[in-house]
């Protein structure tokens, strides 16, 4: 397993995703993307942020994977690419055309993870006992497949609160 860090707002070239996959020496039938980058807000005067981030980069590498004839990408999703509002908010919008484009590819298989996680509004804390969770974290739990083709609507849960 490699393991390098980039920078979405910025890198979204194909052939600097192409040569820097590359150069760690990374493609092949047996290499596999995650890609988690999902935590990443807006930047003030850049309203092209969210298109960077979370369509642009993703695709530039997913492109630079294909021609590196990776075996696979992971996709990390939401479920806010479903909500009501997705159109209108560029982080749903961005994130649910590179799911689009993603499963378009030809030559590299594409699983789209739509994730939901427990959080409290009021302290911000990801998880269900006030411990932090991270996307190192995320990355290690278990994946259950709910078949089908991804188009059934959000369901929001009711409001309830645990000891």
């Amino acid at each position: 397993m490699r393991a390098s860090r980039v920078d979405y707002y910025h890198q979204h070239q194909i052939d600097v995703w192409h040569d820097q996959l590359g150069s760690l020496g990374l493609g092949g039938e047996h290499a596999v993307f995650v890609n988690l980058a999902a935590i990443a807000g807006p930047v003030t005067g850049r309203p092209d942020a969210m298109m960077h981030v979370n369509y642009k980069a993703p695709m530039a590498a997913a492109t630079a994977c294909e021609a590196l004839d990776f075996g696979h990408w992971v996709q990390s999703s939401t479920q806010a690419t479903k909500a009501e509002r997705a159109g209108q908010v560029p982080y749903s919008r961005w994130k649910a055309m590179a799911d689009f484009s993603l499963g378009r590819l030809q030559k590299l298989p594409v699983s789209v993870c739509v994730l939901g996680l427990l959080y409290c509004r009021d302290s911000g804390v990801v998880g269900q006992r006030g411990e932090g969770l991270n996307m190192v974290d995320l990355s290690l739990l278990p994946l259950t497949p709910i078949m089908g083709s991804g188009q059934a609507p959000l369901q929001v849960g009711r409001k309830e609160t645990y000891p």
